[in-house]
């Protein structure tokens, strides 16, 4: 994950365009492996001015984002039973839900902390085996303002849930395993080719 800081369009040489300005929409940005976005797509990070002429297009010839982009490092493991909680990452809660199913709490509730911890769990048998499992990220949703996703009803309790992880297995789930990631804030300028 990344906080977009600003954004530059660039000439053949490198040096910014002048006159020719984006308009940053999205701050936040969910960067996974392979990540593409269109630029008609919802999520696509910024918007030229409407009145932008065509020749000032052709003249972009790449664009520069300066971001604050996490980077995480491996801390620990820590094993688990059932109803203990985790003795490094005390803003994670686990929550057993049945002897199937864990709901994990992440505490963390304000993107503007430059470090922190970040924990994933697995799921273990009684032997300490990892169980195959699914889960299903429940993220807060956190609508750009002004935008009709602020009317969908219950929006305003939505945006502030905790982010949390829903794990549910066929088989009883009697352990976890959760490994601990140190993050920080790093600052960072992602430059982009535009293809023609």
């Amino acid at each position: 994950m990344s906080r977009l800081r600003g954004v530059q369009l660039l000439d053949e040489s490198g040096s910014p365009l002048q006159g020719l300005d984006a308009v940053p929409v999205t701050r936040t940005l969910f960067v996974a492996d392979r990540y593409s976005v269109g630029q008609d797509a919802a999520g696509f990070p910024f918007h030229l001015p409407l009145d932008t002429p065509d020749d000032a297009l052709d003249r972009i010839a790449a664009v520069r984002m300066d971001v604050d982009a996490e980077v995480y490092d491996y801390e620990s493991v820590e094993t688990l039973a059932i109803g203990q909680q985790s003795a490094i990452n005390n803003d994670l809660q686990v929550r057993v839900v049945s002897p199937q199913r864990v709901t994990v709490l992440h505490g963390r509730q304000s993107w503007k902390e430059k470090t922190g911890v970040y924990s994933v769990v697995e799921a273990l048998d009684a032997q300490g085996n990892v169980l195959p499992s699914e889960r299903l990220l429940v993220a807060p949703l956190a609508p750009a303002s002004p935008t009709r996703l602020v009317e969908v009803p219950l929006a305003w309790e939505n945006g502030r849930i905790p982010l949390r992880t829903e794990i549910a297995s066929s088989r009883p789930i009697t352990g976890l395993q959760i490994r601990h990631y140190r993050w920080r804030s790093v600052p960072r300028s992602w430059t982009f080719p535009v293809r023609q």
